[in-house]
C-alpha cells in the first residue's frame, strides 16, 4: 500500500506538471533570436536606441540611433545601417560605422518608413555634435530627407539626399508613418509641434494637412513628442497613442501635460481627427511600440517619463474594428523581456519583433533582437494567468512534499524491520 499511495503521489505531480505547462502553453512566450552582442562585433550592430527599424520582405532594417559609451567613448552618434534575416536570423551591414559613402550624419530620434525596398529617412536630432565649438548636448533637429535602397545590393551606393522646394520645420521624436499604396509619407508632431505634413515620394513635394477637430469634445491631440503612430488597414490615415506633452504646449483646461495616455485616429483625406479613447489603464508612456494585427493595435513597452522614468515591458491590444466598447486589454504573456523604451519593433509573419533601446532597471542599452508570436492569443490579464501558474506550482511542491515525506516514512520502516 505504501508504494501504492507514491506511485498514486508521483501521477498526480506529473498532472500536475502538465497542467503548468498547459497554462504556460496559451500564454505569449517571447523568444531571443539574436542574442546581446558587444559594441565591436563585426557582424551584429552595437547597442542602441532611438533609432529606426523598417520591414521590407524577410528583412528589418535598422538605421542611425545613439548611445552614451560608459567605457571612456561617451556619446556615440550612430549613422550605420544593418538588416537582419528573420528566416536565417542574421545580421547584415550594409552601411558599416567606418564606410565612407554619402550618407546622412549620426542623429537620434529621427524616423523612417520602407517603400518597396526604398529607405526614406526624415528629419531627427543630432545633439550639436558636428559643432565643434559646443560642449555638451545640445538639441540641434533637422528636416534633411535621405533615401537609400536596400535591394539588390543596390544600398553599395549609399544614401542620396533629396531636396524639395519646401519643407516643414525642423523636428525630431516625431512619428512617420507609409500611406496611400506606399506613395505618401504623413509626419505628425515632434518636441514642441502638433502640424501635419505629407511628403509625396515619387513628386519629392511636401504639403502641409488643414487639420479638424470634427465632432470631437477632445478637441485635437495637440502638442506631443516621444508618441506612437501606426497607418490604419484603409491606407487613409493613421493611429497615434500617448507621447509627451510639455505644461508649456497646453492650450487649454482640458489638455494634459506630462505623459499621455490618449487614442485618436487622422484621416489624411479630409485631415479629421477622432478621439477614441480617453486614457490606457497603465496611466500614460512614451516612446512605445505600435503595430496593427489582425484589426488589433498592439501596444509594446515604452516608459512613464516626469522627472524618473518607470519603463513597462507590457503587451497590449485595442481593437479596431468599430466596436462600441473597445478597451485596451493586456495579452497574456508569459515572461516579459526587460523593460524599455525607445526600442523598435516591425511586424512580420503574425510575429512582432523588437530590436534595441533603453532600460532603467536594470540599467542597459540592448542590441538583441526578441520576438513573439501574436496570433489569435485570448486577452486575460498577465494577472491572472500567473495565478493559474502559481495555483499548479503550489499544488506540485505540496505533492513533491507529500512523496518525498512518505518515502521518507518508507525508508525509516525498513530500518526498523531490520
Amino acid at each position: 500500500r505504501g508504494w501504492e499511495r507514491a506511485e498514486f503521489a508521483t501521477m498526480r505531480l506529473w498532472w500536475l506538471v502538465l497542467l503548468a505547462s498547459d497554462v504556460a502553453g496559451q500564454l505569449g512566450q517571447w523568444e531571443v533570436v539574436s542574442k546581446q552582442a558587444g559594441n565591436r562585433e563585426p557582424d551584429h550592430p552595437s547597442v542602441r536606441y532611438s533609432h529606426t527599424a523598417t520591414q521590407v520582405g524577410d528583412r528589418m532594417v535598422i538605421t542611425h540611433g545613439y548611445y552614451y559609451g560608459h567605457d571612456g567613448s561617451g556619446p556615440q552618434w550612430l549613422a550605420d545601417t544593418w538588416a537582419f534575416d528573420v528566416s536565417t536570423q542574421q545580421w547584415e551591414a550594409l552601411i558599416r560605422p567606418d564606410s565612407s559613402v554619402a550618407r546622412p550624419h549620426g542623429r537620434m530620434s529621427h524616423t523612417a518608413i520602407m517603400s518597396d525596398g526604398l529607405l526614406i529617412l526624415y528629419g531627427g536630432d543630432d545633439g550639436g555634435h558636428r559643432d565643434n565649438t559646443q560642449k555638451g548636448y545640445r538639441s540641434s533637429f533637422m528636416s534633411d530627407i535621405w533615401t537609400i535602397n536596400v535591394t539588390n545590393r543596390q544600398w553599395e551606393n549609399g544614401w542620396q539626399e533629396r531636396h524639395p522646394a519646401t519643407s516643414p520645420p525642423p523636428r525630431a521624436h516625431h512619428t512617420s508613418v507609409l500611406l496611400h499604396g506606399n506613395t505618401v509619407m504623413a509626419v505628425f508632431g515632434g518636441i514642441h509641434l502638433d502640424d501635419l505634413w505629407l511628403y509625396y515620394l515619387a513628386e519629392n513635394r511636401w504639403v502641409e494637412v488643414e487639420q479638424s477637430k470634427g465632432g470631437n469634445p477632445g478637441g485635437l491631440p495637440g502638442k506631443r513628442h516621444g508618441h506612437a503612430a501606426v497607418a490604419d488597414s484603409s491606407d487613409s490615415g493613421f493611429y497615434v497613442f500617448g507621447g509627451f506633452r510639455f505644461a508649456d504646449d497646453t492650450v487649454s483646461e482640458i489638455d494634459e501635460s506630462g505623459p499621455l495616455s490618449d487614442l485618436w485616429h487622422v484621416d489624411i483625406i479630409t485631415g479629421t481627427w477622432t478621439h477614441l479613447l480617453v486614457a490606457h489603464p497603465k496611466e500614460g508612456r512614451t516612446y512605445a511600440s505600435l503595430v496593427l494585427h489582425n484589426n488589433f493595435l498592439i501596444l509594446f513597452a515604452g516608459a512613464n517619463c516626469h522627472g524618473s522614468c518607470v519603463c513597462y515591458g507590457d503587451l497590449w491590444e485595442y481593437p479596431v474594428d468599430g466596436s462600441t466598447a473597445a478597451a485596451w486589454k493586456e495579452r497574456r504573456v508569459f515572461r516579459e523581456p526587460t523593460t524599455r523604451y525607445k526600442q523598435t519593433a516591425v511586424l512580420h509573419n503574425d510575429h512582432l519583433y523588437t530590436f534595441g533601446g533603453e532600460s532603467y532597471k536594470p540599467y542597459m542599452y540592448h542590441n538583441s533582437v526578441s520576438r513573439i508570436f501574436l496570433g489569435d492569443a485570448p486577452t486575460e490579464s498577465t494577472t491572472a494567468a500567473m495565478a493559474k501558474l502559481a495555483v499548479a506550482g503550489l499544488g506540485i511542491a505540496a505533492v513533491a512534499f507529500a512523496v518525498v515525506n512518505h518515502l521518507r516514512a518508507q525508508r525509516r520502516g525498513v530500518f526498523k524491520a531490520r
